[in-house]
């Protein structure tokens, strides 16, 4: 990927809501939707973010299992378990950065491989459940620095799991 730094952004999940224009240099609590991509078309992306926020509703999900990721095993995380539609949303989100014209950094961990989990490298302490509503639009700034540039609530319906 020839993208520089600063293209690149990312779809996450906060589970206390991100703020839009946010900038932080550590990760807040949060479950990576869609991983790092860049050359999305951004009005296009902006418009179908409201749309799928308008699509879904808030999802509960349970905090299962812990985990090492990373190449060297050395990220320790929560594992989310297995929630159907948390899946639905992953890929109608994913298929709308590819339709923006998107290309991801790695496309390893999409689709039917995508794993959702909370990283905890900071020894946080979790719930047990977690009321997914909203979904945040990051761009990395370089030098470890990131800022959210939109923000979408997912329409307030009573809540599935």
């Amino acid at each position: 990927m020839n993208a520089s730094r600063t293209d690149r952004q990312i779809l996450a999940i906060g589970l206390s809501a991100f703020k839009h224009g946010e900038r932080f240099d550590h990760w807040p609590l949060h479950i990576t939707l869609v991983p790092w991509f860049c050359d999305a078309t951004q009005r296009h992306l902006s418009r179908k973010l409201e749309e799928l926020s308008e699509t879904f509703k808030p999802i509960t999900v349970s905090v299962g299992k812990q985990a090492l990721f990373g190449a060297h095993h050395d990220i320790p995380v929560s594992l989310i378990e297995s929630s159907r539609n948390l899946q639905r949303l992953h890929v109608a989100a994913l298929k709308m950065v590819y339709y923006s014209g998107a290309e991801l950094d790695d496309p390893s961990y999409v689709n039917y491989k995508y794993r959702p989990h909370i990283s905890t490298r900071h020894n946080e302490i979790l719930a047990e459940q977690y009321v997914l509503d909203n979904l945040a639009l990051v761009r990395d700034l370089g030098q470890n620095e990131r800022q959210v540039e939109k923000v979408v609530r997912f329409r307030n319906d009573e809540t599935t799991a």
